[in-house]
């Protein structure tokens, strides 16, 4: 009507007129108008907030692409599951799989192992954003209900099991637990109803994903992600025993604020450092616990690592930097494990050490070589994520690496 108003009969059957008139809207308007006609949505609009990609649509599911002077470019894309993940299986633990039981809405089959579901469409350069919600049954018992949101990398020649988790798929991802106590509990655990926010970022030499929980910062930013291959959202949970384990896949949000996260993660390195110094001279159980679990032999690491290591339980990494003085460099370093029951640090253990031993290419020495020394312990069998970067960093975690520990 809006249209018609502007232009005359013969000039609104022209779809070219019909796009100009329509670019002279406001942005929100350009969308409700562009979802509206289907001539319009060949073209696509040229400037503006928004622009929509009719080349993939499921139902009413529209990508939009939004435009801040923070986040040139970052698409919202919904996330629609494969129909090939989805459905009742049974493997030698029993019932599995996931149930799509309304558009949008996706329910874990069965509570013995975990299943995976994957999006239709993945991705391979630019910035995407997703959302789950939670919708798992609140039944208001303590016991949590944890899944796991992230990516998987997928090509002809690697075989896809979903049957099994997103890392056991070589994927990268977060672990988020469900409580009925989680109103006032910000990060990684969340409550029904919550937004679950995931943002990839393919636009530099490895791929980042950015967490995030109603709009706000959840967690480290996993980074060092190979971009050799098309990596597409996923979804992976356990269950639980009698309770409904339920996520649901809005197809209309928009991106959270990247100003906010990265503030919001600068503070959480800060608060790190800040822990780690006011509790290096406290004496626990826990402590102790740690340091006497090293019984098995040792691997170096540096923050040059980026391969997967594998430790047995028992075995220590030692995570060694050096750093020539007058170079920049920085010998305080804060750390992030995903999960400390797997891989945990020894926090009596920091060494400090000049070596005077290092030399150039020209046999002379460079300067005085500073080293310092770290130690984590393979306390427990499992997979699990490390992460550092140093105390005076401003770029978030400077690598994130996948330890497996085995029996």
């Amino acid at each position: 009507q809006m249209v018609a108003r502007q232009a005359s009969p013969a000039r609104v059957a022209s779809p070219v007129v019909r796009a100009a008139a329509i670019r002279q809207t406001s942005p929100i308007r350009q969308v409700a108008m562009w979802t509206q006609s289907p001539l319009l949505r060949a073209a696509g609009p040229s400037n503006g907030a928004y622009r929509t990609e009719p080349a993939w649509r499921r139902g009413s599911v529209m990508v939009v692409r939004q435009r801040t002077e923070e986040a040139p470019d970052v698409s919202c894309e919904p996330f629609v599951a494969d129909p090939s993940c989805l459905g009742e299986r049974y493997t030698h633990l029993g019932l599995n799989g996931f149930l799509e039981s309304s558009p949008g809405v996706l329910t874990k089959l069965g509570s013995s192992s975990f299943a995976m579901v994957l999006s239709m469409k993945g991705f391979t350069s630019g910035c995407s954003y997703w959302e789950f919600v939670d919708a798992v049954e609140d039944d208001r018992s303590e016991e949590m209900v944890g899944f796991r949101v992230g990516v998987v990398p997928r090509s002809a020649n690697i075989a896809l099991d979903v049957d099994c988790d997103i890392l056991d798929n070589v994927g990268y991802g977060a672990w988020f637990l469900h409580s009925s106590q989680a109103d006032h509990v910000p990060g990684k655990v969340v409550g029904s109803g919550d937004r679950i926010g995931l943002m990839l970022d393919l636009t530099g030499a490895y791929g980042k994903l950015m967490l995030f929980v109603n709009g706000e910062f959840a967690g480290p930013t996993i980074d060092g992600i190979p971009k050799d291959r098309p990596l597409y959202p996923a979804l992976s949970t356990v269950g639980r025993p009698d309770v409904v384990v339920a996520l649901t896949a809005p197809t209309k949000f928009l991106a959270p604020s990247l100003r906010k996260h990265a503030a919001a993660e600068q503070a959480y390195l800060a608060s790190l450092a800040q822990n780690a110094s006011a509790n290096s001279q406290v004496v626990s159980k826990a402590g102790l616990h740690i340091a006497l679990a090293h019984v098995g032999s040792t691997v170096e690491m540096s923050s040059h690592t980026r391969e997967k290591v594998t430790l047995r339980r028992g075995d220590a990494v030692l995570y060694v930097e050096t750093v020539v003085q007058g170079s920049g460099g920085c010998l305080d370093w804060s750390f992030d494990i995903d999960d400390e029951a797997i891989l945990a640090k020894d926090p009596y253990y920091t060494h400090r050490e000049l070596d005077l031993g290092v030399a150039g290419e020209n046999g002379h020495r460079e300067g005085l070589t500073l080293k310092v020394a770290y130690k984590f312990v393979a306390v427990g069998s499992g997979v699990t994520w490390f992460r550092s970067a140093p105390v005076t960093g401003d770029r978030g975690w400077a690598q994130t690496v996948k330890i497996e520990v085995v029996e």
